[in-house]
């Protein structure tokens, strides 16, 4: 009996052990592929972490050009300086959806005569940048280099030079340009106007008048047709808007629905007593409130100037 009994512990003793190698191996296995699996996480955390750093250093580079370009696109810009050389009261709401914009306007006197405009690029960001400098070169290239005087030629050349710029032999870009340009004899106060799917608004005291562009952008444009301008004497007081569709496209309100023109014309026409740069407060109010967290859709660019 006390054989059977020795015999039984030993037996069991014997399997205790097997199950205990067994244990051991399978944990060795299990360490083994942990130490494994541990290294593969270890380096690939470090490939991310590389990797972040490469794509933070990229993202930098990326800000700091735009940053840079942001700089040089505002140096091309007409100082303030221009517009109190011309005007008694003015503003400029300029409010770019990125750092650069599609957005610019453009400013020359020569004499007696001044040249202001409003252009509106297609996009914005760079894209619209980069075609911003096209229509920068294409003013400077009509008015100050060629002469030319008359707002509907002025755009009928620019719409030629800007449509050859953005066409190559792969592509045909329909990329271009809405513009309000104003010619104003500061001793006549005669106003010529010409535009591109932009109108301007002119407020006194007998109202608004507002005046209305040809259908067109200036650049490549299948059904293009010259451009008509319109000739105004305009009286000491009055005051002329340019504006691009940013402001009344912007998406806002209990309903997130746009601003639309009614709203801005209506803003302005309540505002016309007040100087310009209050004005200028009041449109910038009432665009953030209006925003409050909505994205801002477009860059935006409102001139306003009292004669």
């Amino acid at each position: 009996m006390e054989h059977k009994t020795a015999e039984a512990r030993n037996y069991m003793l014997l399997i205790t052990l097997v199950a205990v190698l067994l244990i051991l191996m399978l944990l060795s296995v299990a360490f083994l592929k942990n130490k494994k699996l541990y290294e593969i996480i270890k380096f690939q955390k470090s490939e991310v972490e590389h990797k972040n750093v490469i794509i933070s250093e990229a993202l930098k580079d990326i800000e700091d050009s735009l940053t840079y370009s942001k700089f040089i696109q505002n140096a091309l810009l007409p100082s303030g300086q221009k517009y109190k050389d011309c005007f008694e009261d003015y503003f400029i709401f300029f409010e770019p959806k990125e750092k650069v914009s599609g957005d610019f306007y453009w400013m020359h006197q020569s004499g007696r005569e001044v040249y202001f405009v409003e252009v509106d690029c297609t996009g914005h960001g760079v894209p619209g940048a980069l075609v911003s400098v096209v229509g920068a070169n294409a003013l400077n290239t009509c008015i100050k280099e060629k002469k030319m005087s008359q707002p509907a030629e002025i755009l009928d050349k620019m719409a030629m030079i800007v449509g050859e710029t953005l066409t190559s032999e792969e592509h045909n870009m329909q990329d271009g340009m809405d513009i309000s340009l104003c010619k104003l004899n500061l001793d006549t106060l005669e106003l010529t106007y010409a535009g591109a799917n932009n109108p301007i608004y002119i407020l006194n005291i007998n109202g608004l008048k507002i005046l209305t562009p040809n259908k067109q952008p200036v650049g490549n444009y299948e059904f293009k047709k010259p451009f008509t301008q319109e000739t105004i004497t305009l009286q000491k007081g009055d005051c002329v808007y340019l504006f691009s569709d940013g402001y009344a496209d912007q998406f806002g309100g209990p309903s997130g629905k746009k601003f639309m023109y009614k709203k801005l014309r209506n803003l302005l026409e309540n505002s016309v007593k007040l100087s310009m740069l209050e004005q200028k407060e009041n449109l910038n109010t009432a665009f953030q409130n209006w925003k409050g967290n909505h994205e801002q859709v477009d860059d935006v660019c409102i001139i306003g100037v009292r004669l």
